[in-house]
């Protein structure tokens, strides 16, 4: 299995990118704001919340818990059912690593948030299989007052075993 097969439900990066420009524009958090001391920062909380989608979605990953994978996408997502088809055959196949390497909240507009993060994957058993560490951008929508995954989109793909970054990959959630 490549890792074009495991990023095949990615949207295209490009529209992503023009998605985030749009939202950054619409984003209050990223408007100037008088100082407030005793306010917790909106932009802030909002990344937490993101960043631990994220590393449960991962978490669910590594330990091969597709409900708890499951958990992390948004039901309506387009890409549900095919994500989760995806890594029912992926977990049969390989015993892989999952590491967040960082998350960086984007923005978020009325209905999505955006977060781009590298996430690490190295293989511990299984087929052939390339070490990677995937720039992707992850859009997040709410399932009543809980963020989860809506779709992601790979930027770059840096392989371990090689310099330089790979095309982006076409794709979905």
């Amino acid at each position: 299995m490549t890792l074009r097969s495991l990023t095949a439900v990615t949207i295209l990066a490009a529209v992503t990118i023009a998605f985030i420009s749009l939202i950054q524009a619409a984003d209050p958090a990223t408007a100037p704001k008088p100082e407030a001391k005793d306010q917790p920062d909106p932009g802030a909380t909002l990344a937490a919340e993101l960043e631990k989608v994220v590393r449960e979605n991962l978490r669910g990953c590594g330990t091969e818990d597709l409900d708890v994978i499951a958990s992390t996408i948004h039901p309506q997502s387009p890409f549900a059912q095919a994500t989760q088809a995806m890594m029912k055959q992926l977990v049969a196949t390989y015993d892989l690593k999952y590491e967040l390497v960082s998350l960086d909240y984007v923005g978020r507009d009325k209905d999505y948030a955006l977060a781009r993060a590298k996430q690490k994957t190295t293989k511990v058993r299984g087929p052939a299989f390339r070490d990677n560490v995937l720039d992707i951008i992850h859009i997040f929508r709410q399932d009543g007052k809980a963020w989860k995954l809506w779709t992601s989109a790979a930027l770059e793909v840096q392989y371990l075993d090689q310099a330089g970054p790979a095309p982006p990959a076409a794709g979905g959630a």
